[in-house]
């Protein structure tokens, strides 16, 4: 009987052992869980189009995502542009991101599209969004009448405009004016009279409002033949000629895609071929160079370069060269 009760006793043990060791693994998953979540976040920031156009890098940056308290190691940053503007003119928007080490930043400035992803290494990191929709010399379809003191706006083709939007009138182009409520057809209604002189046919800009959104995660960014990338406006370059373009400092430029057409059809389309890149380091040593027409793929950018030179060597052809840089990440 003895026997019987010390056998019964060492049973007890080994199930009250169990128990705690599978209440320890219990709290350390939950852990675990507090710790993937610590390092998800996400942001929202409305953005509203500016005349700043592609390329310009100039304006005012609106701030977006703000971590400083990340378990260091590899993260992912993914945008989505949530609300795009629906007047038809569109949006373009660049994301300066500060991956940061030990307080160190490293700058990585992107073009922002629905899908975008990015990742670096960092334990913080800092994001801001910088407009460059270029709304300044794009105009809503139509024209516009304008009667001084109405509130009343007729436009000659019929408009889709929300009632955030801010409308600028040629006849007056250094005041703005709201709206009263959406516009959907040709009769916009002003929040406020039209002070300038009586217009007949009269232009309007638009600036909209849109909204980007951001997340972050631990991992990195699937493995695709795309790099994140920063663009800016298309460029033309008369035969013989050179364009000089500076290499975006501070980016993480790593590559480039250059595109070349001729804008036309047919055997003439085949002179893209006399458009070639460049690369000049500062003492305007040449130090690569590459003819897009035969490499349609992603160039490496040396790294002592600080412009490229957009070349067309065709003696009448204007070619059109569209630029791409591939950034780290």
């Amino acid at each position: 009987m003895k026997h019987v009760h010390q056998l019964l006793l060492t049973i007890s043990i080994v199930l009250l052992t169990n128990c705690v060791y599978e209440t320890s693994k219990t709290i350390v998953y939950q852990d675990d869980g507090d710790d993937m979540a610590a390092n998800t976040r996400s942001q929202t920031t409305l953005v509203i189009t500016t005349q700043n156009a592609l390329g310009s890098f100039v304006g005012n940056r609106l701030p977006n995502l703000q971590v400083s308290d990340l378990a260091a190691g590899e993260y992912t940053l993914q945008f989505e542009i949530v609300e795009p503007t629906i007047d038809g003119l569109g949006e373009a928007v660049y994301a300066y991101i500060n991956w940061k080490v030990a307080g160190q930043p490293m700058q990585r400035i992107i073009n922002v599209f629905s899908g975008t992803a990015i990742t670096g290494v960092a334990e913080a990191v800092d994001v801001s969004l910088l407009d460059q929709s270029g709304r300044g010399n794009t105009f809503l379809n139509g024209w516009v009448t304008l009667v001084n003191g109405s509130t009343n706006v007729i436009f000659t083709l019929p408009q889709n405009l929300t009632s955030t939007e801010i409308l600028v009138f040629s006849s007056q182009p250094n005041v703005n004016y709201g709206l009263t409520g959406p516009v959907r057809g040709t009769v916009a209604i002003l929040s406020t009279p039209y002070t300038g002189p009586n217009a007949p046919a009269a232009t309007a800009i638009a600036f909209a409002q849109y909204k980007v959104a951001c997340t972050l995660s631990k991992g990195t960014r699937p493995n695709t033949m795309q790099p994140p990338v920063l663009q800016t406006v298309p460029t033309q370059v008369n035969g013989p000629g050179v364009q000089i373009l500076p290499i975006p400092r501070d980016a993480g430029i790593i590559s480039v895609l250059v595109s070349v057409t001729t804008g036309t059809v047919g055997p003439v389309g085949f002179l893209a071929i006399n458009g070639n890149v460049q690369f000049i380091d500062p003492a305007g040593l040449v130090v690569g160079s590459f003819i897009p027409s035969n490499f349609p793929m992603w160039y490496p950018v040396p790294p002592s370069a600080r412009t490229i030179w957009l070349v067309n060597t065709n003696t009448a052809q204007t070619l059109n060269f569209s630029v791409q840089w591939g950034i780290d990440g």
